[in-house]
């Protein structure tokens, strides 16, 4: 199934309140994206390092050192197909990457289900929908994150396993 992805911004890092999130265990968040281009594309993951958040609706929030407050980070609608630097590139972007709280991988070209996702033991949504991922195994390596409860996959070629739904 191909899946369109719309222009935009390849990355964003979003305010949660807005979507009733308690912001007592919260650090910090904020609305920024990438600055927009003609296509809407991150090879690489190395990219977000070189690349200034587009402001948002709230003021984009770093400390001294430049990195950025959030727990929430979008990178969909892109055509990643590997996280294997993920976790690294969160060290080099956010102030506490161990507390990010959304990821937002959906609509890229992800074959498989990375365990470095599985070094965000916070996580509490990740959306994976529109992807290419196809063995119905690949949501196990998730077991291990005690706080994931919203887990999206639709529009994968596991849809059409047995035992999906």
């Amino acid at each position: 199934m191909k899946h369109l992805k719309k222009q935009g911004s390849p990355v964003a890092f979003f305010f949660l309140s807005t979507f009733g999130v308690n912001r007592e265990n919260l650090h910090g968040l904020l609305v920024q994206q990438l600055p927009e281009s003609g296509e809407c594309t991150l090879h690489m993951l190395q990219n977000l390092l070189t690349e200034e958040p587009r402001p948002g609706l709230r003021p984009i929030r770093r400390l001294e050192g430049g990195r950025l407050l959030t727990q929430a980070v979008r990178l969909n609608n892109n055509t990643l197909s590997d996280l294997t630097d993920f976790p690294d590139i969160m060290e080099k972007l956010l102030e506490y990457p161990l507390d990010i709280y959304w990821i937002d991988l959906s609509f890229n070209d992800l074959p498989s289900i990375d365990p470095v996702l599985t070094t965000f033991y916070n996580l509490r949504n990740l959306n994976l929908h529109g992807n290419s991922i196809q063995q119905l195994s690949e949501v196990d390596k998730l077991a291990v994150l005690p706080h994931l409860r919203n887990l999206t996959l639709h529009g994968n070629p596991i849809e059409e396993e047995k035992g999906y739904r």
